[in-house]
């Protein structure tokens, strides 16, 4: 980087270039970005707009930052769609404490650290927060996409008035323990936009959750022992606990049947 070159070289730019501080960055930012690259035959005109670009956005911190969390780019598509991500959602990677990523593990955290900060936080604790952007990360991996996960958050957002942030960790929380596919977005969606508060929100998905386990051939459960991990885990909740003991084996069997 640019703290490490040598003396004359440093010298030879400061006297040869109207910009010097222009052409510093770009060397270090191409020094760099060329080191993590596995393949290295690529076009040098290609290189160097793509050093312009990112050299254009972004202050020298925030690049050292970035090829600090990388230690491989194996997927030119991936990283330019980071650096226009990072650009178009102003990413600030001081917050990231990761070294050494692959791309595509770069590509995840990036939109993790993103879809966090959109929800509201209001004196949690660290782990609180470790635990919203392990969940995320979760459902991403059971290929929930990003855009998925910023339309749930848009609909939590945009929901009833009094929005906590534990409230929207535990729904995170039911999607990633019953497995709720990411084709269910758009239910999801609805549910948790059109819920008047955060009851309306757990009656609708775990409604849901049982309507899912009856679709998964060879994986259904038996509804007793489904009735019983969903009291258990609202069981913070007694509203939604009565729910679950009164209204819910009614709607159950209504499910059955439709079956």
């Amino acid at each position: 980087c640019v703290r490490t070159r040598l003396y004359d070289d440093v010298m030879l730019i400061l006297n040869n270039y109207e910009f010097p501080y222009k052409k510093l960055k770009e060397d270090g930012c191409m020094e760099m970005m060329k080191k993590r690259f596995v393949n290295k035959n690529i076009n040098e005109n290609y290189l160097n707009q793509l050093c312009t670009n990112i050299c254009t956005q972004f202050n020298m911190k925030f690049i050292e930052n970035l090829f600090k969390c990388l230690s491989r780019i194996d997927n030119l598509r991936e990283f330019e769609y980071i650096i226009q991500f990072c650009s178009e959602k102003t990413v600030n990677l001081n917050d990231l404490v990761f070294q050494n990523l692959d791309i595509t593990q770069m590509k995840s955290l990036v939109e993790i650290d993103y879809l966090c900060k959109k929800i509201k936080f209001n004196g949690e604790k660290q782990t609180s927060r470790d635990d919203l952007f392990n969940n995320l990360h979760i459902l991403m991996k059971k290929k929930w996409t990003f855009n998925q996960l910023d339309e749930l958050i848009e609909s939590f957002n945009s929901s009833y008035s009094n929005q906590k942030f534990e409230n929207f960790l535990n729904i995170l929380k039911l999607l990633n323990q019953y497995n709720l596919s990411f084709s269910q977005h758009v239910k999801c969606n609805q549910i948790i936009r059109d819920s008047k508060n955060f009851v309306e929100q757990l009656k609708g998905l775990n409604r849901l959750i049982i309507e899912n386990n009856f679709q998964l051939k060879g994986k259904v459960k038996n509804p007793t022992e489904l009735l019983i991990e969903l009291e258990e885990i609202n069981a913070n909740n007694p509203t939604s606990v009565k729910y679950i003991r009164t209204e819910l084996p009614k709607e159950l069997e209504e499910i059955k049947r439709k079956d």
